[in-house]
């Protein structure tokens, strides 16, 4: 009986399969956003502006926030891509808990039925044995009987 008994931790412990990915595309996020937070303080584009430059270091200074920009388009394109990944693997987590407790609860149903119908087929078991040994021994008796009165 014992072993039909549910671990605990079965029952408790949610799956964590898909922690890693959702701390991974955090991080991701958090880097990314650090990232594009420093390189839009650079003041390249204030560069191109400054009245002290000249006509060259002006031109640079544009080129430079026009790359800038563009990093920049390539930073905000890959945190959109990790904001919908992160909410996709939260919506998947979403998903996989409520079937992992709909299961966890379905088990733990089943495990209960079972422990009972064991506990109870044990029981039957013993009244059974126990009828049978008194039925033994009212046989052996009455085995007695009839021998006792054929002899007589």
């Amino acid at each position: 009986p014992d072993s039909l008994q549910a671990s605990p931790l079965c029952l408790t412990q949610p799956p964590c399969r898909m922690a890693m990915p959702m701390r991974l595309a955090a991080l991701l996020a958090i880097f990314l956003a650090n990232v594009a937070s420093v390189a839009s303080t650079t003041g390249a584009t204030t560069l191109a502006a400054d009245p002290r430059l000249n006509r060259s270091e002006q031109e640079a200074a544009a080129e430079a926030a026009t790359e800038a920009k563009q990093k920049m388009a390539a930073v905000d394109k890959a945190l959109s891509l990790l904001e919908k990944l992160k909410d996709q693997v939260f919506e998947e987590g979403e998903i996989e808990a409520a079937s992992y407790n709909k299961f966890a609860c379905f088990c733990k149903e089943r495990t209960a039925e079972k422990l009972g119908a064991v506990k109870k087929n044990e029981d039957e078991k013993t009244d059974l044995v126990a009828e049978i040994q008194q039925l033994s021994s009212k046989r052996d008796s009455l085995d007695e009987s009839i021998k006792n009165a054929g002899d007589a």
